[in-house]
């Protein structure tokens, strides 16, 4: 059965520019994922339902308006779903292959793309076939060449020695850089997102960092999960009627008076 491959430079180009991913890591991710069925408006084989402004589907696949617009939703849900924070990170602070790694250890597809099909052809120092068949991505319910670890920490004013121990300073830069989010606002001790990263990184050489990204490693922080919204809405109204009744005792007390 023939397979498509949708690894145009034009997709290549729009999706390293979309995401910051390294030229050659969107190739090859491009790459491995191949289609049975040839549906060109979604590359990357984002499941039926997995994103928004989806147009339609082609067997569990979904389909979009363009290309261009499959790959939004691609670059979209890796910013809403923590279990591609991994990626991430490795596009804010790691290399090439340091990005082809996190992908592959990331759930985007089930086979993980035979651990290392994707850096294997970033580094081209293994195979280049590649993994064929469509891949399943966690969904959430909503350039230019990365230069490289010391690079990208020099930019933000990090000192780049392997040795060097991270900062709070630098933890903080990390999550905001990783986040896509203003690098040069003062540390607030209380985002949720950088208590995260601060709890993995504190103690922490670059070197271990780097490791971390290639790894796959995620920052949220320990124990931290978002409530239901059922729950969360019950919540509310528990305190809703909480509030009703202290504020009616204290009316009726005062009437009493």
């Amino acid at each position: 059965m023939a397979v498509t491959y949708n690894n145009s430079a034009a997709n290549v180009n729009y999706l390293s520019a979309k995401t910051g991913l390294a030229p050659s890591v969107a190739s090859a991710w491009l790459t491995n994922e191949g289609q049975s069925v040839g549906n060109p408006t979604n590359p990357l084989n984002i499941v039926k339902g997995g994103t928004p402004n989806q147009t339609g589907s082609v067997g569990a696949f979904g389909t979009y308006a363009s290309p261009q617009a499959g790959l939004d939703a691609a670059a979209w849900l890796l910013k809403a779903n923590t279990a591609y924070q991994g990626i991430l990170v490795a596009i804010g602070v790691g290399s090439p292959v340091q990005q082809a790694q996190a992908i592959q250890n990331s759930p985007w597809a089930a086979g993980h793309y035979g651990n290392h099909n994707i850096s294997d052809m970033v580094s081209s120092s293994g195979s280049t076939t590649p993994s064929g068949g469509a891949s399943t991505p966690l969904t959430s319910t909503p350039s230019q060449t990365n230069p490289g670890t010391s690079a990208t920490l020099g930019k933000l004013g990090i000192n780049t020695d392997p040795t060097h121990i991270l900062t709070e300073s630098d933890i903080w830069k990390i999550a905001m850089q990783a986040t896509q989010q203003d690098t040069t606002t003062p540390i607030n001790a209380n985002n949720q997102i950088y208590q995260g990263y601060l709890a993995n990184l504190k103690g922490k050489t670059v070197a271990q960092m780097t490791a971390d990204a290639a790894s796959g490693v995620t920052y949220q922080q320990p124990g931290f999960t978002l409530p239901d919204v059922p729950g969360a809405l019950m919540f509310l109204g528990v305190v809703a009627v909480g509030l009703v009744l202290i504020l009616t005792g204290g009316i009726i007390t005062l009437k009493r008076k």
